[in-house]
């Protein structure tokens, strides 16, 4: 049981000076198709988040 104390004490004192850093980057793309054939895909558009 004194082993399982002196663990739970040191993962306090880590969690006390943990840093976190999260960096997102996002990603829009908007297309239009100028020469497009007949009954072709006149735009196209997507986003993404990572």
């Amino acid at each position: 049981m004194a082993s399982s104390l002196s663990v739970g004490v040191q993962a306090a004192g880590f969690v006390e000076d943990a840093k976190v850093t999260l960096g997102l980057r996002n990603y829009y793309f908007n297309r239009n198709f100028l020469n497009q054939t007949q009954g072709g895909q006149g735009q196209a558009e997507g986003w993404t988040q990572s």
